[in-house]
């Protein structure tokens, strides 16, 4: 997508879209998930966004 209003609308939601995926911790629900999990569990994570969820996952040892 190189057309001028997609790059447009991209410019104008980059901070926000950041504040919502940049997190460098999971948040309180999924570490609530985290922490009831077998370790080495096997996880799906399945049209959840950009992916930082099954990286915190995978992170935390799990077989995202």
């Amino acid at each position: 997508m190189s057309d001028r209003e997609t790059l447009n609308v991209y410019a104008a939601k980059a901070k926000e879209y950041q504040a919502l995926v940049g997190a460098d911790t999971p948040d309180a629900d999924l570490q609530r998930f985290l922490d009831a999990l077998p370790a080495g569990a096997r996880v799906l994570d399945i049209g959840c966004g950009p992916g930082m969820a099954a990286g915190f996952m995978a992170a935390a040892g799990h077989k995202a």
